[in-house]
């Protein structure tokens, strides 16, 4: 098992900015949300228990943007958006010409993000009701089924299913965690998954849902550690994105 360091060595990493060129700070803040000591703060006081961990939606919304900064986010958009086109062509098209069995899966998975999202919201009225929050785990099997479809991973992506997971990860409207088997089963299968790009993350919101999970007081040590290694692996390829953008345009 992974020792406490790895832990900590993510925590020193997201937290180290002054070591960090503007871009990548914002990049960062973009895909895994702002690193606030005021909300390390909330967690620690609001730690006797699981019903109040900071609210997903304020971490989403929670952020200001410069105009300068939207300039090098536009940028790193543009950027994602082409290679997210180049993965489309590539997955509905072999080298001889043949289409992608795989897109014979679009609707199959379109169908099951629709469910996913629908038992999402019920579980949220749910809770706003003060009723058990089940449907996320009722479907659970059928989710992780799909999911663990090794060709099937660029439908996935394609079709929504990361911003699925995200709504599944987030906390439930009191800012209770969603069950202890649905974030343990997801964590596992998306650390299963090759790495996913930065622009994938940003428009799902999968990092920031991730980065809460990893910031939470009442998470298991269990689902830190494998929360913190995505964490980790995930942000190696804004580095490269940064000088991408910088060869771009200098030379």
């Amino acid at each position: 098992m992974e020792s406490a360091e790895s832990v900590e060595n993510v925590e020193t990493f997201a937290d180290n900015d002054n070591e960090k060129p503007a871009e990548v700070q914002q990049l960062m803040t973009n895909i895994f949300g702002e690193d606030s000591d005021d909300e390390e703060e909330q967690h620690r006081e609001e730690g006797d228990g699981e019903q109040r961990p900071p609210g997903y939606e304020d971490e989403a919304e929670g952020i200001g943007y410069e105009e300068e900064e939207e300039e090098k986010e536009w940028d790193f958009d543009r950027i994602m958006e082409e290679k997210k086109r180049e993965r489309s062509k590539k997955r509905k098209r072999r080298k001889d010409g043949s289409i992608d069995l795989c897109s014979n899966a679009d609707g199959q998975i379109r169908h099951v993000v629709e469910l996913m999202k629908n038992a999402a919201g019920e579980d949220r009225e749910a809770n706003n009701q003060r009723r058990p929050a089940i449907q996320k785990t009722k479907m659970l099997e059928t989710v992780r089924n799909i999911l663990l479809r090794a060709d099937y991973l660029e439908a996935l992506i394609e079709n929504d299913m990361m911003s699925a997971i995200s709504e599944w990860l987030a906390p439930l409207p009191d800012k209770s965690l969603p069950a202890l088997e649905i974030r343990t089963t997801l964590l596992k299968i998306l650390s299963s998954f090759p790495n996913l790009e930065p622009g994938v993350l940003k428009q799902s919101g999968l990092g920031k849902a991730v980065m809460l999970i990893f910031k939470h007081p009442k998470e298991t040590r269990e689902n830190k550690i494998m929360a913190s290694k995505l964490i980790r692996n995930w942000s190696q390829p804004i580095f490269q994105v940064r000088l991408f953008i910088f060869y771009s345009f200098h030379f």
